[in-house]
């Protein structure tokens, strides 16, 4: 016997004896046990396991666990989601624990048992066989799967005391004999512990077989039914009469039915939901099946099937709480006005459902918590981007594992009352796949006439949602058009540089200062910094990164100030910091974006279009060069198929005037022509470019520049006409930002002129056109025209 002793970490266990030369999975879940598992791995890689004396035992000490257990490896070690460990451990050798050090792990001092030093008997390779041969008839005896496949494996050992431990191991012995093999040194005494276990198993598996076979005898079919008519007769008396009043269960029965009563449901509902309480009586309060029918009981009663929030229908004291909140957004506000007029006439009326679209940061979401404020109902906001599963909406069949309602009904039980303001966010980004389209199954929601008895997959009973005023957001109207039909659409344009210069000294600057610890005297900006931080680190619709701009300006002021309080020795209070156009760079950089990007030199072939986009609108150039060629026509910058096709349309409008302007045929077929719209890594796609790429290509025919403070935005067809274009607003407000100075649009759209704000209408010449040839005179030098 070895008497060398080594330091290792331990893990007490229950119920299970580890024997060497096996191999065994283990859950480990106690702090001390699994830092002992991540030592056993960072060190030597062995492990000392020992069991438990008594299983109920939370932390062991040394006296409460057995002397003996088992050196071990650790093959495998996998991390459970709960935070448990699930560990592959393989037995080594035996060992005697001397000292036990309880720490952050326990910390043991383990002496390695080897077999007792005998001369090698002759008698062993019979013993090995007798051994087997027991054990084959226990396993005959049992005829279970895994015994049965054990004994292949088995049959191959050849050492005496490893055969006596895998054995052991397999035997449903209890933990005092499987102890007591485990601390036998000698091999010998261990073969006969083992033999011995071995008969018992067998004696007492032929007693109950015996004993089975007797009473399966004397028991007939007759009998048999009989037996288990009773049994069921007893149980369900048990269920109906067996409780007391005093019961838990009968107590929270009693309890549901007083709710469901009290919720004065329709008939046909208030039927569905006492089958399923009768149900539940009938169940075992334990059963799976009750705990899901019991949830389904507690949803029903938690909703709020009759409760309202009291509104406020004062239209004016509405109105100042909108303007207190919001600046701006007279079409929302003036809508949300008409709604409480209507309410306060109308006792009852459809909730309408109002879609606010628009770029990102012109205040869709918040807007809908200030309408919910100013109205006095609960809000909730559902986010749908990126759901794509139809039951996200309806919910779950009950039938299924871990079913709950849609978000609808859990908005309407988070709101407390059947009347919220529940607001549908970025609902154009929803998607579909093979759970379902969940804009479909948005219909039923949002439909006035059929939200009145919406069906939820969880519930099977209708809910009303006629009163609930719902508001969605998206920042395109790319949504279905069935969807589209059912929402009043309000467009939301994004802000002129004076609404947005107002918006961050009343609204945005007040609430970094506030987020940032800094005092209102302590920072001032001045207006003229305001207005540079909007022109030159802002290129947005919204606000949201010039909010950011704010808090980071008040996060520089307030280090600063900090670093010089810190380094003076009397330090002195925070002084107030001026923040003028001056000393701007210093706090938020060189500036980001230039308005003076656009060339302000004419140049032929290059003009200034207008797009919209999701983020608002932009200026955008198109270019047109001519060279020596075969007459072939190019066009690049990601360019979408409409695009394309107006580049086409351009160059047969241009041959079609070529008399008039004096262009020669000639150089159709001598030289080629290219087209190219930066940036070309954006796709771009839309016919409104049709008179800007006409304009550019007659400019290069010509030879002819095109002034430079001009911008054009106008669909073109193959006659030369000028069609109206969508998102005019937007397209002007990004003409004011480049400091364009004449705008060019279809005469079709002078009818959205009476909506445009005076900043766009003072700082900007609008041009109405009906034809291309009243563009060539406005866009190109007259010398040439």
């Amino acid at each position: 016997m070895s008497q060398e002793r080594k330091i290792m970490p331990a893990v007490p266990v229950r119920d299970v004896v580890v024997f060497p030369s096996t191999i065994i999975p283990l859950f480990i879940g106690r702090d001390s046990s699994i830092e002992s598992i991540k030592q056993a791995i960072t060190g030597e890689g062995f492990l000392f396991l020992v069991t438990q004396i008594k299983a109920t035992t939370d932390i062991p000490q040394q006296n409460e666990v057995y002397s003996v257990g088992t050196i071990c490896k650790i093959p495998q070690v996998l991390k459970l989601p709960d935070g448990s460990y699930k560990v592959l451990i393989e037995g080594v050798a035996r060992g005697q624990l001397m000292t036990w050090d309880q720490g952050d792990f326990i910390k043991a001092t383990v002496m390695e048992l080897h077999d007792d030093h005998q001369p090698a008997r002759d008698d062993q390779p019979a013993l090995i066989k007798v051994l087997l041969t027991k054990y084959a008839q226990y396993i005959k005896i049992t005829g279970t799967v895994s015994n049965i496949e054990s004994l292949g494996p088995l049959s191959k050992v050849t050492n005496l005391s490893t055969l006596c431990d895998l054995i052991a191991s397999q035997l449903p012995l209890s933990i005092e004999l499987k102890q007591g093999i485990l601390s036998t040194p000698s091999s010998s005494e261990r073969l006969e512990k083992t033999m011995l276990a071995l008969q018992q198993e067998i004696e007492w598996l032929k007693i109950d077989q015996k004993i089975n076979a007797k009473i399966k005898e004397r028991i007939t079919d007759d009998q048999e039914k009989y037996y288990r008519n009773q049994k069921l007769r007893v149980i369900q008396q048990e269920l109906e009469e067996g409780l007391s009043e005093d019961d838990p269960a009968v107590t929270e029965q009693g309890e549901l039915a007083k709710k469901i009563k009290a919720l004065k449901l329709p008939k046909e509902s208030n039927e569905k939901v006492m089958a399923e309480l009768d149900k539940l009586k009938m169940m075992p309060p334990m059963s799976a099946e009750a705990t899901v029918v019991r949830m389904y009981l507690d949803w029903v009663v938690a909703l709020p099937w009759h409760k309202r929030s009291k509104s406020d229908h004062d239209i004016n004291r509405v109105a100042k709480k909108l303007d207190v909140h919001h600046f701006g957004l007279e079409k929302v506000k003036d809508r949300i006005l008409q709604l409480l007029a209507v309410q306060k006439r109308v006792k009852v009326v459809s909730g309408p459902i109002l879609c606010l679209v628009g770029p990102p940061g012109v205040g869709k979401t918040s807007l809908g918590q200030s309408v919910a404020d100013a109205m006095g109902r609960p809000f909730v906001r559902i986010s749908l981007g990126g759901v794509r599963d139809e039951a996200e909406i309806r919910g779950h069949r009950k039938t299924y594992i871990g079913s709950m309602p849609g978000r609808i009904i859990k908005a309407i039980k988070r709101a407390g009352v059947k009347n919220p303001l529940i607001l549908l966010d970025e609902i154009d980004k929803m998607g579909m796949d093979y759970r379902g389209d969940p804009a479909s199954a948005l219909l039923e929601v949002l439909d006035s006439e059929q939200n009145q008895k919406f069906s939820d997959h969880y519930l099977e009973i209708d809910f009303d949602l006629s009163e609930v005023l719902f508001i969605t957001t998206a920042n395109s109207l790319n949504i279905p058009t069935a969807l589209r039909d059912r929402m009043e659409i309000i467009q939301l344009s994004g802000y002129t540089e004076k609404e947005k210069i107002t918006i961050a000294t009343r609204y945005l600057l007040p609430t970094a200062l506030k987020q940032n610890g800094l005092k209102k005297e302590e920072l001032f900006c001045t207006p003229n910094a305001m207005i540079n931080i909007v022109r030159a680190y802002t290129k947005e619709s919204g606000v949201r990164g010039l909010n950011r701009m704010l808090n980071l300006l008040c996060r520089k002021v307030l280090l600063e100030q900090l670093k010089h309080q810190e380094s003076s020795k009397s330090k002195p209070g925070l002084k107030a910091k001026k923040v003028s156009q001056q000393n701007l760079v210093k706090y938020l950089g060189v500036a980001r974006y230039d308005r003076t990007v656009l060339k302000r030199c004419d140049q032929i072939g290059v003009v200034n279009g207008l797009a919209w986009t999701e983020l608002g609108g932009e200026v955008l150039k198109i270019e047109s060069v001519m060279y020596p060629g075969k007459g072939g026509v190019h066009y690049t910058g990601s360019l979408g198929d409409v695009m394309k096709e107006s580049i086409k349309t351009a160059i047969s409008v241009v041959r079609k005037f070529s008399g008039k302007y004096k262009v020669n045929e000639a150089l159709f077929k001598s030289h080629d022509l290219h087209v190219h719209v930066p940036e070309g890594a954006t796709p771009k796609d839309g016919p409104s470019a049709g008179i800007g790429m006409c304009t550019a290509i007659l400019s290069v025919l010509t030879d002819t520049p095109i002034h430079a403070t001009v911008a054009m935005t106008g669909e073109l067809t193959l006659v030369g006409d000028v069609l109206a274009i969508g998102g005019l607003k937007e397209k002007l407000l990004a003409a004011l930002r480049y400091k364009i100075t004449d705008v060019i649009v279809p005469e079709a759209n002078r009818r959205d002129m009476h909506e445009m704000p005076i900043e766009i209408t003072k700082g900007l010449k609008v041009h109405f056109v009906n034809h291309i040839v009243e563009v060539f005179p406005l866009a190109l030098q007259e010398k040439h025209t």
